[in-house]
């Protein structure tokens, strides 16, 4: 949630002509990665689960991918990679966690 917090603060610099294009498919990846997170922790199955962790991933790197492109066109200063890294490790911690649990 901090991450999609953040992203909303950033995109306030960005230009008007980008709010719609750019600023609402990067608010809406952000938005995807914790979403994704909640509804597979409400799944009960632990493959479901798994699949909502990996869909969260591919949010995440979405995102990633598309605060670069912002940073590269100067509309933002600098991306939040911390955020960014952080998300990614707690992300693949819970993925090995669900795979570990599927194995035994």
């Amino acid at each position: 949630m901090d991450l999609a917090c953040l992203v909303y603060e950033l995109l306030r610099e960005l230009p008007r002509t980008e709010e719609y294009a750019l600023g609402s498919q990067i608010r809406r990846a952000a938005v995807s990665i914790p979403s994704n997170i909640a509804e597979g922790f409400g799944r009960s199955s632990l493959r479901d689960r798994l699949r909502f962790m990996h869909i969260a991933r591919g949010s995440l790197l979405e995102l990633e991918t598309q605060l670069e492109l912002v940073a590269r066109l100067n509309y933002i200063k600098l991306p939040p990679t911390e955020e960014i890294l952080l998300v990614k490790k707690l992300l693949a911690g819970l993925i090995r966690s669900i795979e570990g649990r599927m194995v035994n």
